[in-house]
């Protein structure tokens, strides 16, 4: 089973239009088209946010490389995980954006599959790496928000 986020973004993205073209609903979704904008906006502020964040402390933004230094500050005192806020709230934006009735669905199986497979694999690395320091933060920030 994948741990790459994007994989598991774009397999939901797909499967989403496929639903909307087989099983099509109308909830007349358009009126929510400038929330998924404001939504896939600011996902996309917090993404370059957390990009800068990583450069300035010159460790990877990659999760399959070995950061070289813990980031608890910023956005990551608020969220252990801002990058992937940001994609879920990004996944939910675009659907919106786009009048997907299956929108709902497809954000909250996003969710589980970064709550269960993605983000547990990484803190289990992030606990080998760093130890009592991720410890720390990890029982003082909370996983999403």
């Amino acid at each position: 089973m994948s741990h790459n986020a994007s994989f598991w973004f774009i397999c939901l993205f797909v499967l989403l239009i496929i639903l909307e073209a087989l099983f099509p609903l109308d909830f007349g979704l358009l009126y929510l088209r400038e929330v998924g904008l404001f939504l896939l906006s600011l996902s996309l502020i917090i993404a370059i946010w957390s990009k800068y964040l990583y450069s300035r402390y010159h460790t990877s933004y990659n999760p399959d490389d070995k950061p070289l230094v813990l980031i608890t500050h910023s956005l990551y005192a608020i969220s252990r995980n801002p990058i992937y806020f940001a994609l879920t709230l990004g996944f939910l934006g675009i659907s919106l954006v786009l009048s997907l009735s299956y929108s709902l669905l497809g954000t909250f199986f996003l969710y589980l599959i970064l709550s269960k497979l993605i983000i547990p694999h990484e803190e289990e690395e992030l606990r080998k790496i760093f130890t009592q320091s991720y410890l720390k933060y990890e029982s003082t920030v909370p996983k999403w928000l």
